[in-house]
């Protein structure tokens, strides 16, 4: 995750309709931007900052269609260092209108006044999926608006499964059976990767379980990363770590990665459509082997649950157009051009839209060779992105996630347990807001 120092000592006031409000540099007032301005001489231009493959053809489109607004991109080395300039910038007077952000810092950002209150602006989100959006909601205030829901689902290396005689799983408990099998058939096989530095898996398991992380009563946050929930999920963690059955392969040496992603020795990997056309460019050894399932279910009995990590734009503080920014970021989440560039599994991102109907999105997401079956892929995508549970985080969420990423990397290499590690990170999490002067309270 992204470093900062962006930590202001703010507490959060209450108000009796939602509960809550974020520090006044995160709402509308003369400190949080320029004024929603039109120029007499032709068009207001704003500036948009992101990373991500596509954006560039985006901010094309969105100046073809109108003439009010023109957009000028400026393409950034990653999303981290898109977050990271945009924090330095907004500190120096000179932030951009506009960037892509991501739902892990996002609320984040929006407590310590680095963006703005993008409800303020009165966007039209009425096409959107609301658990999507309601994911970047602090009371009535927006952080972004969401471009990509990214929902998740599993592809398991079919020929993995078929050759060892092992059923692909469709809930937890048969994930950690079907685990068991592989490795008595092959002790070189892994059920799942778990990087040392990634804890995701763990978040996205405790979503899916119901936990939230963060809350807000009244005027106080509330912490509940060791909850029954998340206990719930990490015993499904312990018990793939107590016997064996992950590999713990980094992304920092991806090319090692891919080459063991391909081997046939991983059996599963949990995704969602951005990821696929990087990996069909790197599974030259098993394009075709792989099949796209639902997520994991709790039991056989429960519904599909799909977690979700999404991300779109928000609008910094300081912002010299903030009216205009957010009419673009709007158009961005909704309109079918923008979301077909960014959809493109080859041009673009293959990102997934967070949109109430998602139409044939499902398939123009998915690459052309990766999975053996296009045409099911399309309805586990659709599954996936009907079935998204919102999910939000919290004041303190980067520097948690530091905690947890330490605390995750004890925990593969079996220096602590699954609860111990919770139990830590929860305490942590707590101290650090307390701190911080933030009102906070433990749930258990």
């Amino acid at each position: 995750m992204k470093a900062s120092n962006r930590w202001m000592k703010t507490a959060i006031t209450a108000v009796a309709a939602m509960g809550m409000v974020i520090p006044m540099a995160a709402c509308g007032s003369d400190t949080a931007g320029g004024s929603a301005s039109t120029s007499s001489d032709g068009p207001v231009t704003i500036e948009w900052w992101g990373a991500t493959q596509g954006l560039q053809e985006q901010a094309d489109a969105f100046n073809k269609s109108q003439n009010k607004i023109k957009v000028e991109f400026k393409k950034q080395a990653s999303k981290a260092k898109t977050e990271e300039g945009v924090v330095n910038a907004v500190k120096a007077g000179n932030a951009p209108d506009l960037f892509e952000s991501d739902m892990d810092s996002s609320l984040s950002l929006l407590v310590d006044g680095t963006i703005q209150d993008i409800a303020q602006y009165n966007p039209d989100l009425s096409k959107l999926n609301q658990n999507v959006v309601d994911s970047f909601k602090i009371g009535d205030q927006l952080a972004v608006i969401p471009t990509q829901s990214s929902p998740q689902f599993i592809i398991a290396n079919q020929k993995t499964f078929d050759d060892n005689g092992v059923k692909v799983p469709t809930t937890w408990d048969e994930l950690i059976q079907a685990g068991k099998d592989l490795k008595a058939k092959n002790p070189d096989i892994k059920i799942m990767n778990f990087p040392g530095e990634d804890p995701s898996t763990l978040v996205l398991l405790a979503q899916q379980f119901g936990a939230q992380w963060y809350s807000v009563d009244g005027d106080t946050w509330v912490v509940d990363i060791n909850g029954p929930e998340t206990k719930k999920a990490v015993n499904y963690l312990q018990q793939i770590v107590d016997n064996d059955m992950f590999s713990q392969k980094t992304y920092i040496e991806w090319d090692a990665l891919m080459q063991f992603f391909q081997s046939g020795d991983l059996a599963l990997i949990g995704t969602s459509t951005w990821q696929l056309s990087a990996y069909q460019s790197n599974f030259q050894k098993s394009l075709g082997d792989w099949k796209a399932y639902a997520w994991p279910k709790e039991s056989a009995s429960s519904d599909v649950v799909s977690p979700l990590n999404a991300s779109g734009n928000a609008i910094p503080t300081g912002a010299k157009h903030p009216k205009e920014a957010a009419e673009l970021a709007t158009w961005l989440a909704t309109n079918d051009e923008a979301l077909k560039i960014a959809a493109n599994a080859q041009t673009g991102s293959g990102a997934f839209p967070a949109l109430k109907d998602v139409g044939d999105y499902p398939t123009a997401s998915l690459p052309d060779k990766l999975l053996a079956d296009n045409t099911e892929a399309a309805k586990v995508v659709q599954q996936a992105a009907d079935t998204v549970a919102p999910y939000k985080t919290g004041a303190n969420w980067s520097q948690m996630f530091k905690q947890l990423q330490d605390q995750w990397a004890k925990f593969l290499n079996k220096q602590v347990t699954g609860e111990q590690m919770l139990d830590t990170v929860q305490q942590w999490t707590v101290n650090d807001l307390t701190q911080k002067g933030i009102n906070v309270k433990s749930a258990n």
